[in-house]
């Protein structure tokens, strides 16, 4: 077989290794799907509290569309039935009733797995852990701590999977106060009705990845392997080891993303029996038959520890498991690493977090993001006729003239088009915001190498001084936020002259350029995170840590302008199932004050510098933990400001008194609880 043709088997053999093309890019496996003329679709969207990715490798790209479509609409259904969080939900109306007579078919079919499982495990594993989990969320939001043991042991008394009582016409919780969960295994079921939904529906290969649950399927699946890692909870952007999936299920239970204290010692996983997180495993990963039982036995051993948990895996048929404990040793079942269809890749997992390095040092040391120091520039293009591309706008080309690390003078072609909202009205600016589409190899040893698709800001009334104020602040806005976090837009300042080759003009005046999404989630170790138009987003997919760093960052300048869940001003990534939020776009706050920003009617602000919080009432241990990045920011923040001379001595002083405004409220404690605490939005669990 030549290299140029090759068969569909064996394209569905290379493309099946998702490691790869994450190591090495997409650019690579598209070529060679292309070749073979198979498409490969890949969709994320919010279900089930987390961000799912469905994969579908098909001949028909809108067949694939379709598939994927019907796919989430079919696990929405699912929500639908098994969500507690949701009143209508059959689990929802068996907890609220005690009793629930014709249950659904999949509500019996998980809650049976549960309870075997429940008597499996010893009651490591039980469904009607319920009380204590609440118990505990309610004791971290308003007492920042644990609950009592006396508040324990009164909830323990409501939890015995003995009490609930199943049959295909009824379910019945004997006892007042019993609740049930399916938290802990439903979301496998889920993945496994999915992939049958996919595969019934003619897809060649499937993979769902539901935050970490995971399932495969398709034709020849156990000879075509997908390639898939487990994330070490000890770094977060580290992989523990990467596996080949062959029809299997994937799931792993951890202690390092719902923790309700920062040391993990109290986390969202309880032993029913002792009332307590366990203390042993920081994480537990299960390769089964079905992602079910994968979900529910990866909570088991978490529960059960490294001894008795592994004891239970190697003596349940057909699975393995692999234990990372909180003291950095790792344990698995004897076949972990042995068996045929799930062999370890350890040099892949090493050649992949090495590549994964090296693009994110590459970002780190992108030239052009290196250095805080005012860039000159020349762009040349035909800005008449871009000033008119109002409701349209194609591409147009121009020449980015700037100096390579020679000093010599150097060219790029580029095509610029407009973008934006507010700002691409004539009404409000006379000149739009930009973007630039870089020619890569053009660029190459210039501050624009590694450089594709950038947002440009400048002034949008080209002559007035007042004008390139607001862009020097909205700089900073950005320049700010990255002070607190590296979860953030990197920007750079340009000296920047505009040659008009439409009317035969030029001007300098200052300008920014922001970091493209696709680099800000290469560099953050995520990807970008394309939300379906008209819906929102669940708050619960949010990173706590991340939700609430944008929020108060939004509070701290001022910005009424954004919402983290429609993803407006907020860029939304997925980082391993998780939604981040990265703000931008700042012309909107008190802290930029343009003229022609105004305060959203239904907040009653007097002005755009009146500051209003917009967050959601958070684990008070997440808020003073990220009201900490923000103190432990201050004088940079505010250094940045007083430093800056392209600002008038007014500005600054004006500037710096309103961040200390800011800062002195988050210093007082009362004033901050109130603020973040009580004054938020609820954050429906």
């Amino acid at each position: 077989m030549s290299d140029k043709w090759m068969t569909r088997r064996e394209v569905l053999r290379i493309t099946a290794v998702s490691g790869l093309s994450a190591a090495f890019g997409a650019g690579i496996v598209s070529a060679v799907l292309r070749d073979a003329r198979l498409h490969r679709v890949r969709r994320t969207r919010s279900r089930m509290g987390t961000l799912v990715t469905l994969t579908v490798v098909h001949p028909d790209a809108a067949a694939a569309e379709a598939m994927t479509e019907a796919a989430f609409q079919e696990m929405e259904r699912l929500e639908s039935i098994l969500s507690r969080h949701r009143p209508d939900a059959a689990l929802g109306r068996l907890n609220a009733q005690g009793r629930l007579d014709q249950p659904p078919s999949e509500l019996v079919a998980v809650l049976r797995e549960a309870l075997a499982l429940a008597r499996a495990s010893q009651g490591a594993f039980d469904p009607t852990v319920l009380p204590l989990l609440e118990l505990y969320q309610r004791s971290f939001a308003s007492a920042q701590g644990p609950p009592s043991p006396d508040e324990v042991a009164a909830a323990l008394t409501r939890v015995d999977y003995r009490q609930v009582h199943l049959s295909a016409a009824e379910v019945v919780l004997d006892g007042p106060g019993v609740g049930v969960t399916l938290d802990g295994i439903a979301k496998g079921f889920v993945v496994d009705r999915t992939v049958e939904t996919l595969v019934r529906l003619g897809a060649e290969r499937v993979l769902v990845d539901a935050g970490g649950d995971m399932a495969t399927a398709g034709e020849g699946a156990a000879g075509e392997p997908w390639t898939v890692a487990i994330q070490d909870p000890h770094r977060r952007e580290g992989r523990a080891a990467s596996l080949r999936l062959a029809g299997e299920g994937l799931a792993t239970s951890g202690d390092y993303l719902n923790r309700f204290s920062p040391d993990g010692r109290h986390h969202h996983i309880l032993d029913p029996r002792t009332g307590r997180s366990p203390e042993q495993a920081s994480s537990v990963s299960v390769v089964a038959p079905t992602a079910m039982q994968a979900d529910g036995l990866s909570t088991a051993v978490m529960v059960m520890g490294p001894e008795q948990g592994l004891e239970l895996l190697e003596k349940t048929g057909g699975v393995e498991g692999l234990v990372l404990a909180k003291n950095g040793e790792r344990r698995e079942t004897s076949g972990f690493f042995a068996s045929a269809g799930r062999r370890a890749l350890t040099v892949l997992t090493c050649l992949s977090l090495s590549m994964a390095g090296a693009r994110e040092a590459s970002a780190q040391a992108t030239p052009l993001f290196a250095s805080h120091d005012p860039l000159a520039v020349t762009l040349t293009a035909d800005f008449t006729a871009l000033r008119g591309d109002r409701d349209e706008s194609p591409d147009r080309p121009g020449t980015l003239i700037v100096a390579d690390e020679d000093g010599r003078t150097r060219e790029i072609p580029v095509e610029v088009r407009t973008r934006g909202a507010f700002r691409l009205d004539p009404s409000n600016c006379s000149f739009p915001p930009l973007r630039l589409d870089v020619d890569g190899d053009a660029a190459f040893g210039t501050p624009f190498e590694g450089q594709d698709d950038l947002k440009l800001v400048s002034s949008c009334r080209p002559g007035r001084a007042s004008y390139e104020e607001l862009v020097v602040k909205e700089y900073l806005a950005y320049r700010s936020v990255g002070v607190v976090t590296d979860a953030s837009f990197r920007v750079r300042l340009l000296e920047a002259t505009f040659v008009d080759t439409g009317g035969d003009r030029e001007d300098t005046r200052v300008a920014f350029l922001v970091e493209e999404d696709e680099a800000l989630a290469r560099r953050l170790g995520a990807v970008v995170f394309d939300l379906e138009e008209g819906r929102n987003l669940p708050a619960q997919a949010f990173d706590p840590v991340s939700r609430m760093t944008n929020a108060i960052a939004q509070y701290m300048l001022a910005n009424p302008d954004w919402s983290d869940v429609a993803g407006h001003n907020v860029e939304i990534l997925d980082r391993g199932g998780v939604a981040l939020a990265i703000p931008y776009d700042f012309d909107f706050s008190g802290v930029v004050d343009a003229p022609y920003a105004t305060a959203p009617p239904e907040y009653q602000l007097a002005s755009v510098r009146e500051r209003y919080y917009r967050g959601w009432c958070e684990n008070p241990v997440v808020t003073s933990q990220v009201m900490d990045r923000f103190r432990a920011a201050r004088e940079g923040i505010l250094q940045l400001w007083r430093s800056e001379e392209m600002l008038s001595a007014e500005t600054r002083a004006r500037s710096v008194s309103f961040l200390e405004d800011f800062f002195e409220a988050i210093e007082d404690v009362e004033r901050a609880q109130r603020r973040f605490l009580r004054d938020c939005r609820p954050l429906e669990r």
